[in-house]
């Protein structure tokens, strides 16, 4: 390997011809451009170098016709070792089709080798550099666009559970709001018929034939009174401390509030 020292970019020259290498570097010091350029004689020697990642380099410049591996087939050793770096290809007078060829696998541009591509090639280079790092830039803009709007949709779906949970909660306090207020008005009605009742009983005599419906009033009332005393504490407003219960208490006060009254059986 021949290195050519200037500053800034690393190119690698994969050229076979010694002497069209050697007037390579010289048009490029002549030009005074900023690269750092390595020659290497073949296209197996370039990828050698290229794997041991000794030195990242930012474009290479590869003949055609080389010993070995030949352009298109360096282009697609590339390729498959996922090496994502801008390639010119050198190509002969004619070779068109070879150009095209070389374009389809994946080449940055091409340039024909004859004496005009000492002069144009440093101009070629910073062209194809500057291309391939916009479209980096773009590619990375649009992959950080993709991510953020993944994220946002990520929100969009959070915000419409929350939401939902918001409704949820507003209806649930809209309700026990409510339900607190008919356990309040109900309170008045039902202390006095428990407190009739009992005067009634009271009164009347144990084999006075009302005294049944009495008792069946009184048992009513009681019933109720706790039903809404139980709702008036499930709707109030302190803190519930979690605590032991008895499963079998629980069935049997649900049972209670679904069970007819003993009349009706």
């Amino acid at each position: 390997m021949r290195v050519s020292e200037k500053n800034n970019l690393n190119l690698m020259l994969i050229e076979d011809n010694k002497d069209f290498s050697d007037l390579l570097l010289l048009s490029f010091e002549n030009a005074n451009t900023n690269y750092n350029i390595d020659v290497v004689a073949t296209g197996e020697e370039a990828l050698e170098v290229l794997k041991r990642k000794d030195k990242e380099y930012d474009i290479i410049i590869t003949d055609y016709l080389l010993p070995g591996l030949d352009g298109v087939e360096f282009l697609q050793h590339l390729e498959k070792e996922g090496l994502d770096i801008p390639t010119i290809v050198l190509t002969g007078q004619g070779s068109e089709k070879i150009a095209v060829q070389a374009l389809k696998q994946g080449a940055a541009d091409y340039i024909v080798k004859d004496v005009s591509a000492f002069q144009i090639l440093p101009t070629v280079l910073d062209r194809v550099y500057q291309r391939w790092k916009m479209e980096k830039r773009n590619l990375e803009l649009q992959a950080k666009i993709y991510q953020q709007n993944q994220e946002l949709a990520e929100t969009n779906r959070n915000l419409m559970l929350y939401s939902k949970e918001l409704i949820k909660a507003e209806k649930m306090a809209s309700l026990l709001f409510f339900v607190r207020g008919i356990s309040h008005e109900l309170n008045n009605p039902l202390a006095g018929i428990v407190g009739f009742s009992e005067l009634l009983l009271n009164k009347v005599s144990p084999d006075d034939p009302v005294r049944d419906d009495l008792e069946e009033i009184r048992s009513c009332a009681y019933r109720v009174k706790d039903i809404v005393a139980k709702l008036a504490k499930f709707c109030g407003r302190e803190k519930q401390k979690a605590r032991r219960i008895k499963v079998n208490e629980m069935i049997d006060d649900c049972l209670l509030y679904t069970s007819p009254s003993p009349r009706d059986s």
